[in-house]
């Protein structure tokens, strides 16, 4: 394992008190090496919102200088790591394609419309879970099209891409979206299968 990254997760597991697989459920030591070299810092996506991997939900100092207020977290196992500091929001996701991220959107979208500052978004890598909760925000903020707000949030942050499950689920909330008028409400407690039912009959 790269020595960089070993350290990094050391520290991480060091302040957790968990074991180191616990934070390779879902990524590869790739995945890891690849954020290391390219993604020290999370990256800004809108002037409200930066989208990261654990490494940086760790570092305290780097969240208090974007100015962060809330933190969503979008993995499964992760932890308020400074809950006296920021307002936290923890999500039980798995990164897998079989996943219900369906019903977490209201909650997320809520959640980042309250900050007072800025949001922190992330998961382990930064690369699914929480850049599908974050398209899923600009899909009903921006009111653009999912196609669109997948380009844009990858200009930002290359490495973003939700997995098979999770664009097939953020395709069917753009049709929601389209066809409901953008009705944030009518979202709530809407599951992956309900939400499949709503996009048929409609």
């Amino acid at each position: 394992m790269n020595p960089k990254l070993l350290i990094l997760l050391s520290l991480i597991l060091i302040s957790t008190q968990e074991d180191i697989s616990s934070l390779q459920i879902d990524e590869t030591e790739e995945d890891f090496e690849e954020i290391v070299e390219f993604f020290p810092y999370a990256s800004k996506i809108t002037d409200k919102i930066y989208l990261g991997s654990v490494l940086n939900a760790w570092d305290k100092w780097e969240l208090q200088s974007d100015n962060i207020s809330h933190v969503l977290c979008c993995a499964k196992g992760l932890k308020a790591y400074f809950p006296e500091t920021f307002e936290y929001k923890l999500l039980d996701l798995y990164d897998i394609p079989s996943e219900d991220i369906v019903r977490y959107f209201y909650d997320a979208i809520k959640f980042i419309d309250s900050a007072t500052r800025n949001v922190f978004v992330h998961c382990k890598v930064g690369k699914s879970r929480s850049a599908s909760n974050v398209i899923a925000y600009l899909m009903y903020n921006e009111k653009k099209r999912y196609d669109e707000v997948l380009k844009y949030v990858r200009k930002h942050r290359w490495i973003a891409y939700p997995n098979s499950g999770f664009r097939e689920q953020l395709k069917n909330l753009d049709v929601y979206f389209l066809k409901s008028n953008y009705d944030l409400e009518g979202l709530k407690g809407m599951t992956r299968k309900s939400l499949e039912e709503w996009v048929k009959t409609h």
